[in-house]
């Protein structure tokens, strides 16, 4: 008694034959695609079995070089199977694009390409199965077409170039700051740009007020454009950080240049005011300079405790003598503060004013309108305030003094 294997329900072995190519997997168990020119021996040999194939014939082997449906049945000491494949033969395909292109001012473009055989047709931009595409963007397409011989493919560069635009540059702008300015040029690889010095750079760097003029060159033709810089001259001020001043005090708050005008929080439209904080102010002035304008602002807190201890004291001696020899020609008021303003009147015994000052070094030189003035004596009125604490410490001072020659 001998046991005998079941016939495999799957039967059918593809072997390649000498003149076979490269055989593509069948799209499902029973399609195959074979190239052109090529031959597919499918053998279904099992021990101890029969055959008949779908023409008649018996061998275990059968031999495939065209479209052809095979069936085979095979016969077991067991049991009977049968076994089916579809074969495809393809022919290389062939591919024709137009040829480059270059278009003006067109948004778009239909690639139409010219395919023979078949196959699954693929362009480089996922489009599949169709024989034309409609691109709005240069760059190089492809066309594949794949089928059992291998891949064929043909491509096609595409060129879409619109007449440089009318605005090239940014429009006419005032710097109000002493840095360059940096103007950039569009990005365009189907255009040439050159400045007014022959450069491309894409940025042209301006440093003084001019006319920027930049020109844009590509096969569907020529634009320029200008664009005007004004350096207007960076505003500047000196209000400084904010502060905290003695509470009896004034404060000078002040810009630089005489050309700006000024409009302060205060109301005033001077480069320089002199205001008395009440407790805690914020001072806000604009500043503008033919085209360019700045605010800025300083919050000044007015406190007893930033109040200084001061104890100004006058030196003057009570008897001088003009008489050109050097010492002591002039009668002359110092002080240990540091003084911030002063006034001296001097009046004679008549309560004449005979001389008037407002330069503390300066003194008086015994002369009344060119003229030695008498023997005697003088009296004087001395206004003074020091600069630490302006209002905290005016003072008057009266005193006498003995004029001798």
């Amino acid at each position: 008694l001998e046991f005998r294997p079941t016939a495999s329900p799957s039967l059918i072995k593809k072997t390649s034959s000498v003149k076979s190519v490269s055989v593509l997997e069948p799209l499902s168990q029973t399609y195959l695609k074979l190239p052109e020119n090529s031959m597919l021996v499918l053998d279904v040999a099992q021990p101890f079995s029969t055959y008949l194939w779908q023409d008649g014939s018996q061998a275990d082997t059968f031999l495939v070089d065209s479209d052809t449906v095979a069936y085979v049945t095979v016969f077991g000491v067991c049991d009977t199977v049968s076994d089916t494949i579809v074969v495809l033969v393809d022919a290389p395909a062939s591919i024709q694009l137009p040829p480059d292109t270059s278009l003006c001012n067109q948004s778009d473009f239909t690639i139409n390409a010219s395919v023979s055989g078949s196959g699954i047709l693929l362009w480089s931009d996922s489009t599949i199965g169709a024989t034309s595409i409609t691109v709005d963007q240069s760059g190089v397409y492809t066309l594949n077409v794949i089928n059992g011989c291998g891949v064929f493919s043909d491509s096609i560069a595409v060129d879409l170039v619109f007449t440089p635009g009318s605005t090239l540059l940014p429009p006419d702008t005032v710097q109000c700051f002493d840095v360059p300015l940096l103007v950039q040029r569009p990005l365009n690889d189907s255009t040439q740009y050159f400045w007014q010095d022959s450069s491309s750079l894409e940025i042209f760097e301006v440093d003084s007020s001019m006319v920027l003029t930049l020109t844009a060159l590509n096969n569907c033709g020529v634009t320029t454009d200008t664009m005007r810089i004004t350096f207007n001259g960076e505003i500047k001020t000196e209000l400084g950080e904010d502060t905290t001043v003695c509470d009896k005090d004034s404060i000078q708050l002040f810009g630089t240049d005489s050309l700006a005008s000024y409009f302060w929080s205060t109301g005033d439209t001077t480069d320089t005011i002199w205001t008395t904080p009440d407790q805690d102010e914020l001072y806000v002035v604009t500043v503008t300079l033919s085209q360019c304008q700045k605010v800025e602002s300083k919050r000044v807190t007015a406190s007893e405790a930033a109040c200084p201890n001061i104890n100004c004291s006058l030196e003057y001696s009570n008897v001088f003598t003009p008489n050109g020899d050097g010492i002591n020609d002039r009668f002359v008021i110092t002080s240990n503060c540091d003084v911030f303003s002063f006034d001296m009147a001097i009046y004679n015994r008549w309560g004449q004013l005979v001389d008037y000052s407002r330069n503390v070094s300066f003194g008086w030189d015994g002369y009344v309108n060119g003229e030695p003035a008498s023997t005697g004596v003088y009296y004087f009125v001395v206004e003074y305030k020091d600069w630490v604490v302006v209002d905290a410490d005016r003072q008057i001072t009266r005193g006498s003094f003995t004029l001798m020659r």
